[in-house]
């Protein structure tokens, strides 16, 4: 993250007097205006030498491969931006003439910079912790970060300077993703799924714009660059959501100033006709939150509706299916009671949530009419079966906690009419495996395009996942809330050449890996909540180290752990 201290640390190092015993020969390069790599050499050479040069790249590359020849050198290349490899490759082959012992030395707020350039594990700076006495009070208004103690006394342009730097260098797509990211208020915590989907429902994501890929496969994309660039960090109150730092949600609000706008946060008279994204808090009074919600609307062209945790709400009007372009509906922690028929005429919704509707016992005979519709989330809500129109959904992409126990055939033989179902499917509270396991490896057989699946809150199973359960197509699976689990079935696992990311998260009796391990291809574990398991998945020492320890990308206990070897 901008002014967390990296250039800092880095001048700590280059100054001091033990590091300047080392080297024969030290050069300082300021990277942050995105040069070519013809100037970057040309900035180490002047460097290096004291000189001026000129000439083309070639001449300079080899002027700077004979002054480093048979030399020790430290080279520091602060705030670089630049993650072409091809051009990082080009860069250091004058840099290979040094003895053994050269270091360059580079710092940079985008982790795949980091990634593509590291030849040692990367080092990540994190905020200050508190002082006592004094200090505590200042450094917990500036969450941690030096540079913003620094300019606290007044300097508040260098500080949106500083930040306003990586906005600066996003590509243009991210630009407007992040800074859509203005309408949550300071401090809010959400989901990748949650502002993926937003994006989506924003027209911000377009498949067409990157070949076959799907939209949610660019959002999660477009997501991991920006957490990549320290935009977006980990809640620490929520382990699997997302929060902005408070200077990070200044700064969306400062570049989306024109067009995003927080009512309930704001003067209203500041609201001009350029805005485009307007979020404000509906009152929890029965007959203004009616009146608010009707005029909502009226608003024809609504995009983006979300009425989630309005306690006192228990029906939609029917004047919901004028709405026509709307594409997503978040109706979340309602005490929504039914859906009227009316909603499914709104053919352009991608995205229905319905998360703990307690209240909603069904879903509207006709909702295969929303043939747009991607993402349907209907966990911890009452529904006692699905509608018959379900298998019309033909771009469903997401189905949430679809229901599966005993005496519930139906609703397998209704899962297995999804024929197109792609991307994910969450099962939750499976509780009798063997009885539904023959109906789902029929039904998931013909799941050609799933890729993630998460099994969640399944009681009573005690080894998982069974040799004939899941598909191949899987790229992601979740194992969460599993009480009872004490091994990881080999045979369930072993065909899986497509898997790449596995979450394994609140077993607390699951005792060890499979003896085979994983399948080759899988390059990211997350092992969290697991007291038993993570102990064995300690680096060196942990008896199920070996079978994880080539896997690139390991969170255990959401500690990141680093498996590349140090070079020589």
């Amino acid at each position: 993250m901008g002014g967390v201290g990296k250039t800092t640390l880095a001048q700590l190092v280059y100054n001091d007097r033990r590091v300047e015993d080392c080297f024969n020969v030290k050069a300082w390069v300021c990277v942050s205006q995105e040069p070519s790599i013809s100037k970057i050499t040309k900035d180490i050479l002047e460097e290096v030498t004291g000189g001026t040069f000129d000439g083309n790249f070639n001449q300079l590359q080899l002027e700077l491969k004979g002054r480093l020849k048979g030399k020790k050198f430290l080279i520091v290349l602060d705030d670089v931006w630049n993650d072409k490899y091809a051009d990082w490759d080009v860069l250091r082959r004058p840099l290979m003439t040094g003895v053994p012992g050269s270091v360059v030395l580079v710092t940079t707020r985008n982790e795949s910079v980091a990634s593509i350039m590291q030849t040692v594990p990367i080092y990540n700076l994190k905020g200050l912790s508190y002082l006592e006495p004094v200090g505590k009070e200042i450094v917990g208004k500036c969450r941690g970060l030096p540079l913003a103690a620094k300019t606290l006394g007044g300097l508040m342009r260098s500080k949106k300077d500083a930040l306003y730097l990586s906005y600066h260098y996003l590509p243009s797509h991210l630009k407007r993703c992040f800074a859509y990211c203005a309408i949550f208020p300071k401090d809010y915590d959400f989901e990748k799924d949650e502002l993926v989907y937003l994006w989506m429902a924003e027209g911000f994501i377009e498949q067409q714009s990157r070949g076959n890929k799907l939209m949610e496969e660019l959002g999660d994309e477009y997501f991991n660059d920006l957490v990549s660039r320290s935009f977006f960090q980990r809640s620490s109150v929520d382990p699997t959501g997302y929060v902005m730092h408070d200077l990070i949600n200044d700064l969306a609000k400062y570049v989306s100033s024109e067009f995003c706008f927080r009512l309930d946060c704001e003067d209203s008279c500041k609201i001009n006709g350029r805005i485009r994204h307007l979020s404000y808090a509906i009152t929890e009074c029965n007959l203004a939150q009616k009146l608010e919600i009707n005029l909502l609307l009226t608003r024809k062209r609504l995009r983006v509706l979300s009425l989630s945790h309005l306690r006192t709400l228990t029906e939609l009007p029917d004047s919901i299916g004028h709405l026509k372009h709307l594409r997503y509906l978040n109706l979340s922690a309602t005490a929504i009671q039914y859906l009227p028929a009316t909603l499914c005429g709104v053919y352009n919704m991608q995205t229905l949530i319905l998360h703990q509707c307690r209240e909603l016992v069904q879903l509207p005979n006709n909702l295969g009419r929303l043939i747009n519709l991607r993402h349907l989330d209907v966990r911890e809500t009452n529904l006692q079966v699905m509608p018959l129109q379900m298998d019309k959904l033909t771009k469903l992409h997401v189905l949430t906690d679809f229901i599966i126990g005993r005496g519930n055939g139906s609703c397998i033989k209704m899962l297995g009419g999804l024929q197109h179902l792609g991307g994910q499917l969450n099962v939750w509270k499976l509780q009798h495996v063997m009885e539904a396991q023959d109906a789902l490896e029929a039904n998931l057989k013909v799941k050609k395009y799933l890729k993630q699946l998460n099994f969640m809150g399944c009681l009573g199973v005690e080894s998982f996942p069974g040799k004939r359960l899941l598909p191949s197509t899987l790229t992601i699976l979740k194992i969460w809330d599993f009480p009872s689990l004490t091994s990881l079935d080999w045979e369930g696992l072993q065909n899986l050449h497509s898997l790449r990311e596995l979450q394994i998260c609140n077993c607390p009796n699951l005792k060890c890996l499979p003896e085979e391990g994983f399948p080759l291809n899988l390059s990211h574990l997350y092992v969290s909540w697991c007291p038993l398991l993570e102990q064995r998945c300690r680096p060196d020492d942990g008896e199920d180290w070996p079978k994880i320890a080539h896997i690139p990308e390991l969170e255990i206990n959401f500690q990141k752990i680093t498996t590349l070897e140090p070079s020589a």
